[in-house]
């Protein structure tokens, strides 16, 4: 019979998902107060960059994590094809 629990392979994405929320709302936030800082217009633009490439830098990080995972559920799919075939 199917149980639901043996194919949740990864019930933790749902609160990835609450978490690059949370960062990407954290982020928008930081950008708008920095717009209205009292600093020179090229301070804010360096911060601005800054911040853009840290950002840049987790979404690649982000995008590491979700290959490395793909490539389990393929190995798992793999494994439960087999599986099915010899049994």
């Amino acid at each position: 019979m199917f149980n639901r629990k043996e194919y949740d392979f990864y019930p933790e994405e749902k609160h990835m998902n609450g978490l690059v929320l949370i960062l990407l709302g954290a982020a928008i936030g930081a950008a708008v107060a920095l717009l209205y800082a009292p600093q020179s217009g090229g301070d804010t633009r360096d911060t601005l960059l800054h911040k853009a490439d840290d950002l840049k830098d987790s979404a690649l990080g982000w995008g590491h994590d979700l290959s490395d995972r793909a490539d389990d559920l393929k190995t798992l799919a793999k494994r439960k094809m087999n599986d099915l075939h010899r049994g």
